[in-house]
């Protein structure tokens, strides 16, 4: 059995849960039932969490060592947090939402080389030297992407992938698009988020781009505030809607 000590260091700033309060009844309530919340930092107490669409975060305390259990799959279980609540009492469940991963050190290392080689090979994106993403010239972002998967430089969690999609050359911003790929789409999903195209070309710029992917596809996935993404999220942006993987390119 995990200790507490071990327990804390297992929630990361930017780590998302869908917590469940087992304290609160009253529906009205904004922390009643299951709502989905990211950690935004912790500390030796407290686990300090953020919804997305709401102002400011809420702190947890973090009860004694007998009060807190981590199951095999990351759920953790606090007791007796609430007021009047007894030490067995369940007081809140997280369960850790699967988010979009980068393997950083690899991903520098294959775009590297793919920036180098004369010929493009088999699982390698086009990224030669001078290429930016804006561009016409090489591969486009959305070639980046699916090979950074099947490479299993970018990890993306189960039934939902990241797009890009910008307008014309000229454009100096680009938009991330969450994606359901899971058999209960088509859902309702949050509007996309614009960045800036980074500076710099090759890999250099290509490895920005990855984690751009990543930062994006996470705050998307806190913005679907739902338990697994089941239920609908209200569109937070322009273009919200009902989108499918077909959708975008």
């Amino acid at each position: 059995m995990a200790t507490l000590a071990q327990i804390k260091q297992t929630v990361r700033p930017g780590q998302i849960y869908d917590v469940t309060n087992h304290y609160i009844t009253r529906q009205d309530h904004p922390a009643y039932g299951t709502t989905r919340r990211t950690v935004s930092r912790t500390t030796g107490k407290r686990i300090y969490l953020t919804r997305a669409g709401h102002r400011g975060e809420t702190g947890v305390d973090w009860p004694r060592a007998a009060q807190v259990q981590r199951d095999p799959d990351g759920t953790i279980r606090l007791y007796g947090g609430g007021i009047g609540q007894e030490p067995e009492e369940l007081f809140l469940t997280l369960v850790p939402v699967p988010g979009f991963t980068l393997d950083g050190a690899y991903a520098a290392s294959w775009l590297t080389r793919a920036a180098r080689t004369e010929v493009i090979e088999d699982g390698l994106p086009d990224i030669t030297a001078g290429w930016r993403p804006a561009s016409q010239r090489g591969g486009t972002v959305a070639e980046l992407l699916d090979t950074a998967e099947a490479a299993g430089v970018l990890r993306c969690p189960p039934g939902w992938r990241i797009r890009c999609i910008h307008g014309d050359t000229g454009s100096d911003s680009h938009q991330w698009l969450l994606v359901s790929t899971g058999p209960a789409r088509p859902q309702a999903l949050p509007g996309p988020l614009t960045s800036p195209w980074p500076d710099g070309t090759g890999a250099e710029v290509a490895l920005e781009l990855l984690r751009q992917a990543v930062a994006a596809g996470n705050q998307l996935l806190a913005m679907l505030d739902s338990p697994a993404g089941t239920g609908q999220a209200p569109a937070t942006g322009p273009g919200a809607g009902t989108l499918q993987a077909s959708d975008t390119a």
